[in-house]
């Protein structure tokens, strides 16, 4: 059986070309604003719109929305620097587009972890250390099966 390979059919429809074409450009445009933020910041930055010369990005917290801010005259360089012509930028929190809930982790200490800090208990001769050494022990003994 041959197979022909074909493009997007979305890219045919007549209506939707210059949706996607506009998608295209905002992706383009997000990518460029991640390549000037740091590692940290960039992946916090979901999406992008255009609100006249305003470039609205959804951020994924209120701390990323902070630091987008701080870094906002570099940014707004870079674009500029690339050919896009944006006024200024606005970070806006998006829970919408975060992942939904997911049940919290049950975080546990390995055996050899709680051996080692039982046995450094037994070394310590700072008292508020062995107490917060033993402290840390008995948390996580009552989250064990």
């Amino acid at each position: 059986m041959k197979f022909i390979r074909r493009g997007n059919p979305l890219n045919s429809d007549q209506q939707l070309r210059p949706i996607l074409q506009q998608v295209a450009e905002l992706e383009r445009v997000l990518a460029l604003v991640r390549q000037s933020l740091p590692t940290e910041v960039a992946a916090c930055c979901l999406a992008a719109s255009w609100s006249g010369n305003q470039l609205i990005v959804a951020v994924s917290s209120g701390a990323a929305a902070m630091r987008l801010r701080h870094c906002i005259p570099s940014v707004i360089r870079h674009l500029h620097e690339t050919g896009v012509a944006v006024d200024g930028i606005t970070p806006r929190i998006s829970s919408a587009l975060l992942p939904g809930w997911q049940p919290p982790k049950q975080l546990q200490l390995p055996d050899s972890a709680c051996d080692a800090f039982s046995s450094l208990a037994d070394e310590v001769s700072d008292p508020g250390l062995k107490d917060a050494v033993l402290n840390l022990l008995s948390h996580h003994a009552k989250r064990r099966p």
